[in-house]
């Protein structure tokens, strides 16, 4: 029975499954995306299984036929794969990849990951416990996240509602529907549009914006919205720049309670605030407008927390290449923060930005070539040297590659992709042993 399993024959087919596998990750990656490509695939426990069940018949063989005293060629050709293998599997387990932003003059060692991470801190008086988890979730099938976190005598229990790869909010007209203003809000950056229900209150980093808040926050700026759709006030602790989107006539308003009225700007530092209008009898939906994952779009992920019979619906929005917000709550007596987004990972270096260099073509704003003139400092090998990164010039140092992604608007700053691989070797290793074995 073990010699069947085993046996060569088991290997081709076993190579020919593989190959059908990854022609068909291909066409899945082109119509779902690359993450269900991964979730299905190449990240699945059975594709792990799969390689490692390769692997130990070509190790069995090896043995079984003493290649290693008779056919070296052999011996190497099929000692190759394992190789392969073990660079695969170090890869898979220890490498990841993501990126690093810098500004000018700003030296930093942390970057953050390109995969979304469900990270989760629970306490139970004295007792702590913590989870990470690596999240991977699929446009074409159900998914399925079921975890589980003990800390003292009781049990945090997750698992997961709903998964959309984009979200977005539209409104449909319901006779039990609310009164909802809609807002477009610029928080330093692209604006988006947001629906607004008496009660509401939504979280932009810097500021909050809310519609009649059932509890006062104080730790920062509240964009305060009251009164009736046709009798708007707004309240805010600081002046107001204001822009009359009919007229372009600009003004001011004191910090206090002032008229909202639409088609009007407010302005605040780097954020803006306009009312679009006012819906009347509307629920709002989360829907998808994508079955992939698009760049600058959040994907949509409901978990349901629970701790004994007490259990509670949290929803994340991560985005790739930012942090997930921190959600706090308590369930039976158990304080628990959780996130879903990138985690932040320190290398054992730093980097400093010491200029960003842009060119143009003649005539044109289109970019023609940037770089990033940096300094790697690293102190445990009492090392520091400078170093130009631009296209197809990468800094190299210990395990970890750099190379120039993209830069800030105000070209004051890069954002370099990191690429950690200590499988790199490994893998060459077996690639000179397969030509090797394949030339002898």
């Amino acid at each position: 029975m073990i010699k069947h399993i085993f046996s060569m024959k088991m290997a081709v087919l076993v190579l020919f499954i593989f190959g059908v596998s990854v022609g068909v990750a291909t066409f899945i990656e082109n119509d779902y995306g690359t993450q269900t490509a991964q979730a299905l695939i190449y990240k699945a426990k059975w594709f792990e299984l799969f390689l490692a069940y390769f692997t130990a018949i070509l190790l069995y063989n090896i043995f079984k036929y003493r290649s290693y005293r008779t056919k070296p060629a052999v011996f190497l050709f099929h000692f190759s794969f394992f190789i392969i293998a073990v660079g695969a599997l170090i890869t898979r387990y220890i490498g990841y990849e993501g990126i690093m932003h810098i500004r000018e003059g700003q030296t930093t060692n942390l970057m953050v990951s390109s995969e979304k991470v469900l990270q989760v801190h629970a306490r139970n008086g004295d007792r702590n416990a913590s989870l990470e988890k690596e999240l991977y979730f699929s446009s074409m099938t159900k998914n399925h996240l079921s975890e589980n976190l003990k800390v003292g005598d009781k049990e945090v229990r997750i698992t997961l509602v709903k998964y959309l790869p984009t979200a977005s909010e539209e409104v449909v007209e319901d006779p039990n529907g609310k009164t909802m203003l809609e807002l477009k809000v610029s928080a330093g950056g692209q604006g988006r549009i947001y629906y607004f229900a008496k009660g509401d209150r939504k979280d932009f980093g810097n500021f909050y914006i809310a519609y009649e808040p059932k509890e006062e926050k104080t730790d920062k700026p509240t964009f305060r919205i009251t009164g009736e759709a046709d009798a708007l006030k707004v309240d805010f602790p600081f002046i107001l720049e204001t822009l009359d989107m009919n007229t372009k006539q600009q003004a001011e308003l004191d910090a206090g309670e002032n008229n909202m009225t639409g088609r009007m700007l407010y302005r605040f530092a780097d954020n803006a605030v306009v009312l679009r209008s006012v819906k009347e009898k509307v629920l709002v939906k989360t829907v998808a407008d994508s079955i992939k994952t698009k760049p600058g779009k959040p994907e949509f992920v409901q978990l349901k927390v629970s701790v004994g019979d007490q259990s509670k619906i949290e929803t994340f929005r991560p985005s790739k290449g930012q942090t997930g917000k921190v959600h706090s709550l308590t369930l039976d007596g158990v304080k628990i923060d959780m996130s879903i987004g990138a985690k932040v990972i320190e290398l054992p270096f730093s980097i400093k930005l010491v200029d960003f260099q842009l060119e143009r073509y003649p005539g044109s704003m289109t970019p023609s070539s940037y770089a990033s003139e940096v300094v790697l400092i690293d102190r445990e090998q009492n090392l520091t040297r400078p170093y130009r990164i631009y296209m197809n010039h990468i800094l190299d140092h210990r395990s970890y590659r750099f190379f120039q992604s993209s830069y800030d608007p105000d070209e004051k700053g890069t954002v370099l992709s990191v690429n950690h691989d200590p499988g790199t070797w490994p893998t060459y290793i077996g690639y000179i042993l397969l030509a090797l074995g394949m030339i002898w």
